[in-house]
């Protein structure tokens, strides 16, 4: 399994714990992970539609999921869009899940 299915097959997982509701990924310049080498990563967060707040990437796999959207923000942006779209949501839809969450608050 590469680093993106396993990306998409976290998500659909917490989607099945969340009463099968949309999960979208969301990364901002914020979201700096630092791995255990060192280097420095963004790692985005997903939020469940309707819920409170983000969920992390777990941390078992936070090096492995960094480590694909690297250390720029615009390709990492682009990556999270693409994974967004695959799962059948669009950036406009993306937008309002997460505004909506972050609206309610924050949650681990």
């Amino acid at each position: 399994m590469d680093t993106r299915d396993l990306i998409r097959e976290t998500m659909q997982t917490l989607s099945r714990m969340n009463g099968n509701r949309r999960v979208v990924l969301r990364v901002d310049d914020s979201m700096i992970h630092t791995t255990d080498e060192g280097d420095q990563r963004y790692l985005p967060v997903m939020n469940v539609e309707g819920d409170t707040g983000f969920y992390r990437i777990p941390e078992t796999i936070r090096d492995e999921v960094s480590g694909y959207f690297g250390a720029l923000i615009a390709p990492a942006r682009q990556i999270v869009e693409e994974i967004n779209v695959e799962n059948g949501i669009d950036p406009r839809e993306a937008r309002q899940i997460v505004l909506d969450t972050i609206v309610r608050g924050r949650r681990e």
